[in-house]
């Protein structure tokens, strides 16, 4: 993943089932990845297939509660900053 930032790759590619990275890495539990994609500035409104934003993901998943506030307070600043 960090690889992929480095060489300027958009945090935001949705892959071919539908999943953006943010959202495939929070709903496997992947934090390390997801913050990674979230600093590179990966969008946490865009929505996957299923119409599902990575912080929905975090919610119905056992991550730490530190890990979901970190992802809702950036979506919220995202979307203010966004408007």
């Amino acid at each position: 993943m960090h690889l992929l930032m480095a060489n300027h790759a958009s945090p935001d590619v949705e892959m071919l089932d539908g999943q953006t990275l943010l959202t495939h890495a929070v709903a496997k539990n992947l934090e390390n990845q997801a913050a990674v994609l979230i600093d590179a500035g990966a969008d946490l409104s865009l929505r996957d297939r299923h119409g599902k934003l990575a912080t929905d993901y975090a919610g119905a998943k056992d991550m730490p509660s530190l890990y979901v506030q970190s992802l809702n307070t950036r979506q919220s600043e995202y979307l203010t900053r966004n408007r």
